[in-house]
């Protein structure tokens, strides 16, 4: 079998302000912010914390959509 040596993604990034605000909302502040082509980057180290809160925030997304 083959060695594969990935690297592990210690953040999370997104460029979506509503996603930043929801987060924000749940008390998780950014690590840092960076313009990569004309758009914003919000970086956030990757947490238990965050992982729930992102859970949270898309499935009330989904709901909304699917009504």
């Amino acid at each position: 079998m083959k060695n594969i040596n990935k690297k592990f993604d210690n953040e999370y990034q997104t460029d979506l302000p509503l996603e930043v605000a929801y987060l924000k909302e749940c008390g998780i502040r950014y690590s840092f912010v960076k313009v990569v082509d004309n758009v914003t980057v919000w970086k956030y180290k990757k947490t238990e914390e965050l992982g729930l809160a992102l859970a949270q925030f898309w499935k009330r997304k989904q709901k909304n959509i699917n009504g």
